[in-house]
């Protein structure tokens, strides 16, 4: 279950997609021209927010694995899974995946433990040099300039859902600058998060 919250940013053309495809915005705009009128536009699509700002400026941000799974993320959400969510994503907002520019990024993994999950979200006291500060009543972040660990329990978060011990691991990279450098393979588009190099690089990130 690797890759869930997603941002990314496009420009030109791809916002002219946007405002042609299906999605509906708040806010007046010329399709035509991409000319917008109302600052900012803003849409609803799935779990996405889809953000215009200005006509050289949108983004997309959310969760590919809620989005996929009509709202939830607590169960198995594969490489494959999230291949095909980007997939859908981009047939809907019309945005070439190639074409956009990866600004946040979260990867982790859910791990079935023995004992209560809030009972190892307690004794988390730090991470490296930073102290675990509480993230929510279920989980706990380290908090560095350029990025965060979040541990939490999916068994309280989807307490209805979940009847197992889950615990969640993930870092979230807020912005391209550390993702870069986690990869080592400069700006990111959509289709970057599956090449098999990036995926080891956020994996063995999240181990060390």
């Amino acid at each position: 279950m690797p890759y869930d919250f997603l941002k990314y940013n496009f420009s030109g053309d791809e916002i002219k997609n946007v405002l042609s495809s299906s999605v509906e915005f708040i806010g007046e705009h010329q399709i035509k021209s991409g000319e917008v009128h109302d600052y900012q536009l803003i849409a609803k699509c799935n779990d996405y927010t889809v953000r215009i700002s200005s006509s050289t400026y949108a983004e997309i941000a959310g969760s590919i694995h809620k989005s996929s799974n009509s709202g939830f993320n607590y169960n198995d959400f594969t490489i494959n899974d999230a291949s095909r969510e980007i997939i859908n994503l981009t047939n809907i907002s019309g945005v070439n995946p190639y074409l956009v520019k990866l600004t946040t990024i979260e990867f982790g993994v859910n791990i079935i433990i023995p004992w209560t999950p809030d009972y190892i979200v307690r004794k988390l006291k730090f991470h490296s040099h930073r102290w675990f500060t509480s993230m929510t009543i279920i989980g706990k972040n380290a908090i560095y300039d350029q990025w965060k660990i979040k541990v939490y329990s999916k068994l309280d978060q989807w307490s209805r859902l979940v009847s197992d011990n889950v615990l969640r691991f993930e870092n979230h990279y807020g912005n391209d600058e550390k993702i870069t450098r986690v990869t080592r393979c400069g700006a990111m588009n959509l289709i970057d998060l599956f090449n098999a190099t990036n995926i080891d690089a956020f994996r063995s990130d999240l181990i060390n």
